[in-house]
């Protein structure tokens, strides 16, 4: 004869493991953050392409747990390419920062001959569970139309978020997009000047 409160309890485990899975995932975009200027940058700017690692090139968001482990986040995804994000968001932050309107996305849009192409090579794009930080180190490089020449930088920043839920995430990689497209901005300016 059959435990009735065991056959209860599995039931009960069942109808638990079943709403779990059939929880809806949720989707995330990044957001530019730059302050507005009264600067007016007159050539216009391409922005990509954008290369992430490995690890974070999935719609799934990653969270390192230690230094050799990470959970990869099924129900809280990017609602599109970490790519495309990040040079949209590194793209909307130079229009606002540099005055500029004309500041465009590629591949989305094509370059025009005379865009200083920006190139972005990120080396490292990590959230840490155990002390909520994240973590940007970006090359990067400005290629000036009709010249051989390539202007480099680099970008390394720390943000760290308090909440625990994915807002204070989202909110420290928004810092640290802002703070390289502050970097590349300012390069962005010093060549500006050098053509005068």
């Amino acid at each position: 004869m059959k435990n009735p409160v065991l056959t209860w309890l599995c039931c009960l485990l069942f109808c638990l493991c079943g709403c779990y899975a059939s929880q809806p995932p949720r989707f995330y975009t990044l957001t530019a953050t730059a302050k507005p200027t009264v600067l007016t940058f007159r050539t216009p700017i391409s922005v990509g392409p954008v290369i992430v690692p490995a690890l974070v090139d999935r719609p799934q968001m990653v969270i390192r747990l230690d230094q050799n482990q990470v959970r990869i986040d099924e129900y809280n995804r990017w609602a599109v390419s970490l790519q495309h994000e990040i040079a949209r968001v590194v793209a909307e932050n130079l229009a606002v920062k540099l005055g500029s309107p004309g500041v465009t996305v590629f591949p989305q849009s094509a370059p025009d001959a005379a865009a200083v192409r920006v190139k972005i090579d990120i080396k490292c794009l990590e959230a840490a569970n155990t002390d909520r930080t994240v973590t940007l180190d970006a090359h990067w490089s400005l290629r000036i139309p009709g010249e051989e020449r390539v202007v480099s930088g680099r970008t390394f920043q720390q943000k760290t978020w308090t909440t625990s839920d994915y807002d204070g995430q989202l909110t420290a990689y928004n810092r640290i997009l802002e703070r390289l497209s502050e970097d590349i901005a300012a390069s962005l300016l010093q060549l500006e000047e050098s053509w005068s």
